[in-house]
């Protein structure tokens, strides 16, 4: 993982722990998220980051269903895998690297 990918997973597993922690101290899901919306994370360069409640109700499925692997940027996962399946399985394609 590069620099700039683990810089974003980090900075969302703080997020998601934030909101992990009041929902083991009774917190409902909603009322957790509602809360650490309004915080300000730093992104590891030292600029705040803020996100919208939907992005954090689907980081923390996602560190659920996944552990940390969930949090990685997903644009990057999905382009390396979609680019390996699609010139193995479609050879002679534009774009599947027989060109």
């Amino acid at each position: 993982m590069d620099a700039n990918a683990e810089k974003k997973t980090l900075t969302r597993r703080q997020m998601v722990g934030a909101v992990l922690v009041r929902v083991s101290g009774g917190m409902t899901l909603s009322a957790a998220i509602g809360e650490v919306v309004n915080f300000g994370f730093s992104d590891g360069d030292g600029r705040e980051v803020r996100r919208k409640r939907r992005t954090l109700y689907r980081w923390v499925a996602d560190f659920r269903k996944e552990g940390i692997e969930g949090l990685k940027p997903r644009r990057a996962l999905r382009r390396r895998h979609c680019t390996e399946a699609f010139s193995h399985e479609c050879p002679g394609v534009i774009g599947s690297g027989d060109l």
